[in-house]
């Protein structure tokens, strides 16, 4: 049996390194092993507001519907995106919060217990940075944190794998050349 894959690109530019890392990524996955299947954000329409909280839904969204379609459908979830100010861009956060909503990623029983709607599936994260990478990932795991423990966990969600490139803005093409190798050799393993 296939395992089944989703590649989310949470950056809102189609172009750039994020794009190069998706696409990367998408190209190198053993398609006799893997069915695959994407969402670019960026070339969604959506609204990533969360007009209400949770206090009322909003009105049904096809984008957010097929959304939480192929994140049921999944057992293995991709996530690429940019850090930004310690965190992930606004659209990605607010396709989360559209998405991952609750009754349908989770149920809250109190602050400490919940139940993860999502359980069995697995994640990995690929995340770019101006920053040096080794900082996000040992001195200030801010991010990796927010999305594996608050977020991903919460909802039932095993994150197995976190990649970080670093200093992305001054990196040589040889450099990121050497990344994009180790996300295909990464990809032909999922």
């Amino acid at each position: 049996m296939k395992r089944k894959v989703l590649v989310v690109l949470g950056h809102p530019d189609s172009k750039g390194f994020n794009n190069e890392i998706f696409d990367t990524f998408v190209k190198n996955i053993d398609r006799t092993k893997s069915d695959v299947k994407t969402l670019q954000l960026g070339k969604m329409k959506f609204d990533p507001v969360l007009r209400f909280g949770y206090r009322k839904f909003m009105k049904p969204d096809a984008e957010i519907e097929k959304s939480q379609e192929l994140v049921k459908w999944a057992d293995h979830i991709v996530f690429i995106y940019p850090i930004w100010w310690s965190s992930m861009p606004s659209l990605l956060k607010g396709w989360i919060d559209r998405v991952f909503t609750p009754g349908y990623a989770y149920n809250m029983k109190s602050f400490f217990r919940h139940d993860g709607h999502l359980a069995g599936r697995t994640a990995e994260l690929i995340m770019t940075s101006d920053g040096p990478g080794f900082y996000y990932k040992f001195l200030a795991p801010t991010p990796t944190r927010l999305m594996r423990n608050h977020i991903l966990k919460l909802c039932g969600i095993k994150v197995k794998k976190v990649r970080i490139f670093g200093q992305t803005g001054t990196a040589s093409s040889e450099r990121k050349a050497k990344f994009l190798e180790k996300i295909a050799k990464g990809a032909r393993n999922v």
